[in-house]
């Protein structure tokens, strides 16, 4: 009765944790490359990453993704971790059985940060699946900024993020203000697409199609679905110019050009 008594007063000293980390069995790790890197050089990295993971004794298959599907699937981009474009990409790692390995989920993902390729601006980040599955932090530790003025607020997460990043035991210091994406910005004459029979919807779908193409098919190989995407070739979608020379048919069967 004295011993169960006096567990009562050490409560207040023992530290106490809602949802504790746990060894799991799969590493969930994030690549982030300059917005503007094309699908094939993210593709490229991710397989020198894939290299590196498949080397370790204690993985046991890796899955990648490269690049983002929003395009086409809204529900792509509904998770925050997810890829933002065909800048960034995902790892799935599979760990061997708690049983097979001696090390932690975390020492395994240490071992990994340590081999994987050291390129310039090119960033592999780990996300808590379990918490982001509970849609908690994707990390142990984050800082919380509030305010109204955007600008403001980056100045003041770079600052954070500089002062402690070099912060012994701290990885993965990040915020979430992204580099915003170059874009065109296409404003349609409605009087005069009216004039064609067009709408602004068939108008944007034109240039959609033209620019990022269209899934017109799938065809099977094994045991995997493959898309069979029909667009421009990219010297007729290069630039500007090409993209204001985007040829439109309009509902009494003749041809214009979006400019």
């Amino acid at each position: 009765v004295v011993l169960f008594l006096l567990s009562f007063v050490l409560l207040p000293f023992i530290g106490t944790e809602f949802m504790p980390a746990t060894d799991r069995d799969m590493l969930l790790i994030k690549l982030k490359m300059p917005v503007g890197t094309s699908l094939e050089e993210t593709n490229r990295v991710l397989s020198m990453a894939e290299d590196v993971m498949f080397n370790d004794m204690a993985v046991e298959t890796v899955f990648a993704q490269a690049g983002s599907q929003a395009a086409e699937n809204a529900q792509d981009s509904a998770s925050s971790f997810n890829p933002s474009g065909p800048h960034e990409g995902l790892l799935w790692v599979s760990l061997v059985s708690q049983e097979e390995r001696t090390l932690s989920d975390l020492e395994i993902l240490e071992n990994i940060r340590h081999k994987l390729p050291k390129l310039k601006d090119v960033k592999f980040e780990s996300i808590d699946m379990s918490q982001a599955m509970m849609g908690g932090a994707q990390a142990p530790i984050e800082i919380k900024v509030f305010g109204k003025d955007i600008e403001q607020l980056k100045v003041i997460a770079d600052n954070i993020k500089d002062r402690i990043q070099d912060v012994e035991g701290l990885r993965d210091v990040t915020h979430t203000f992204a580099e915003g994406k170059p874009e065109y910005q296409i404003s349609i004459d409605r009087e005069r697409s009216s004039r064609f029979g067009l709408t602004v919807g068939q108008v944007a779908n034109a240039v959609q199609v033209s620019s990022l193409g269209k899934v017109a098919t799938r065809y099977r190989e094994e045991n995997e679905e493959i898309d069979v995407r029909v667009r421009f070739q990219k010297k007729y979608r290069d630039n500007i110019d090409d993209i204001r020379n985007i040829p439109i048919m309009t509902p009494a069967n003749t041809v214009i050009r979006l400019d």
